[in-house]
């Protein structure tokens, strides 16, 4: 009784009213719906006489959801070498990524050889900033003896090609954006070039 009259208080309104308008919102109501806890209660039927298409939402998480991709070792050098005519698409896929538009990985090896490469034209405290940089953006799939396992096993013929497939695959990947589709046949994962994955995604 104290909790009703605080809460009574707390409604600008008298107990035995709140009693009456309980009542007559029960009596009100369907009688298998009485029997429901309040909250199901209130949601039971909320949106009956509504049009409602499952099929609208698949599509809008179609559109709303990132593809999440591996994006191969030469996509990666097109940016920092700037590599033309490759360049400007592989960049898209970038802006993408930085955009949050596109959930995408690189593979560690992709890593190793990218750093590799820097060391060889920049100082070392710039080739590590510049990786820095690079792994901000992208999520790393791991390289562990499962993967390895799995590349000896792959329908891939190059080894390098076949680990980066298998690590995507682990990290759940969906796609592998690569300029060299053809090295990846037999790859259980969607194959896109750049410049194909840009129009795959802004179709």
């Amino acid at each position: 009784m104290r909790k009703a009259k605080i809460e009574a208080k707390r409604r600008g309104k008298s107990v035995s009213r709140m009693v009456a308008e309980f009542i007559e919102a029960i009596g009100s109501r369907p009688e298998s719906e009485t029997l429901l806890p309040p909250t199901t209660a209130s949601l039971l039927g909320i949106l009956k006489g509504h049009k409602v298409s499952e099929d609208g939402y698949k599509e809008h998480l179609r559109e709303e959801i990132p593809l999440r991709a591996i994006v191969e070792t030469n996509v990666v050098l097109d940016v920092v070498l700037e590599r033309e005519p490759f360049g400007e698409s592989a960049l898209g896929v970038f802006c993408l990524v930085e955009e949050s538009r596109l959930d995408a990985l690189l593979c560690a090896t992709t890593i190793t050889t990218i750093d590799y490469l820097l060391i060889q034209s920049l100082p070392v405290s710039k080739a590590r900033n510049a990786l820095r940089k690079l792994i901000s953006l992208f999520e790393i799939a791991a390289v562990n003896r499962l993967v390895i396992e799995r590349a000896l096993a792959s329908k891939i013929q190059d080894f390098e090609d076949a680990v980066l497939d298998e690590a995507g695959q682990m990290a759940g990947a969906d796609s592998v954006i690569t300029r060299n589709t053809k090295d990846f046949t037999g790859s259980a994962l969607k194959i896109f070039d750049p410049i194909e994955f840009l129009a795959h995604l802004n179709r």
